[in-house]
């Protein structure tokens, strides 16, 4: 007896882990003809929508027993739930269901954090707070798919919003780290879009970003984009080093052989310095001189290094300073 399929649209029925019941209507598909128990199969191509549309159903995160019903032409990406960043690992072991949940919770980590280290830099940039972190909207199965909303209801960022520009600047420290940070960016704000990409490097495996809203973009991260990221940081470094000479006058009471002390009580500082003490770094020929002092009341030369990274004071000179000293 000849076999004879026919090809013709079914509706498929998916338990999801929960309960919850995925009905996707007008699948194409090829059935053997004339069969009491209707046997059907499915192309490539078709088998690869099926499984993103209930990836995307699964996505809403259905209550146990509810029932969603689903048309094969409809859009998988346009069934998520609303969200302002997709963060999509990919790698040999990043599929949902065999990833540790420690990894699990590293991804987790190291996407907050990304967005913590851009949206920090945003808002002092526009004098404003911090805005809060956002939340995960979803958790896709397949490769580790990462929804990501504000606190806000959708529209989640509007154009003016920090977490607006601290997400452009994620996706612009991915650029910047492969082709170079264009003349006239702010350099503070060039280090934090590069090391929030950086933040979101696996050591092994591919991190897409989808942004939404506006006309959307995406990003891809690997690991010699982290390391490019390092590269365009130090040139931002060297190009924007900056010294100024001051005097600080306070107790020596620390003393590192890793060439750092610390003065306590400072009673001389520059107007724009807010701390009462003081961290420096001293060149070895000036261990003497300080090991003198130790403890008493100085006054001391360092010259102040300033980059978008950090900011670092280096000894000059050393004196003692007498109480009558102005």
């Amino acid at each position: 007896m000849n076999t004879t399929w026919v090809e013709k649209q079914i509706t498929y029925t998916h338990t999801l882990g929960n309960g919850a019941v995925v009905v996707v209507v007008g699948v194409p598909a090829w059935c053997i003809e004339g069969e009491e128990e209707e046997l059907c199969g499915f192309s490539p191509e078709v088998a690869e929508r099926l499984e993103t549309l209930l990836h995307a159903a699964e996505a809403q995160n259905p209550p146990p027993g509810k029932v969603i019903s689903l048309n094969f032409s409809e859009d998988p990406e346009a069934l998520k739930p609303k969200v302002d960043l997709e963060i999509r690992v990919r790698g040999r072991g990043f599929n949902l269901g065999e990833i540790p949940i420690n990894i699990l919770e590293r991804i987790l980590e190291k996407a907050a954090s990304a967005y913590r280290i851009a949206a920090r830099a945003a808002a002092n940039k526009k004098g404003v707070p911090v805005p809060p972190p956002p939340k995960v909207a979803f958790l896709s199965p397949g490769s580790v798919v990462l929804g990501l909303k504000s606190q806000e209801e959708y529209p989640l960022f509007p154009e003016e919003d920090v977490g607006h520009l601290a997400l452009d600047l994620i996706f612009k420290g991915v650029e910047w780290a492969e082709r170079g940070v264009p003349e006239g960016e702010d350099p503070e704000l060039a280090v934090a879009a590069l090391e929030s990409a950086q933040e979101l490097a696996i050591r092994e495996g591919l991190v897409e970003l989808v942004r939404y809203g506006g006309k959307g973009a995406r990003a891809y991260i690997t690991p010699e984009t982290a390391a490019r990221g390092s590269e365009r940081i130090k040139e931002i470094a060297a190009k924007t080093r900056q010294s100024r000479i001051h005097v600080f006058e306070g107790v020596l009471d620390v003393l590192k052989l890793e060439r750092e002390a610390h003065l306590r009580d400072l009673e001389l500082k520059p107007q724009d310095y807010p701390g009462k003490t003081l961290s420096f770094q001293y060149p070895q020929e000036l261990l003497p001189q300080l090991l003198r002092l130790f403890g008493q009341k100085v006054r001391i030369v360092v010259e102040e290094e300033k980059s978008p990274e950090d900011k670092r004071y280096r000894l000059v000179e050393i004196e003692w300073a007498s109480e009558d000293t102005g």
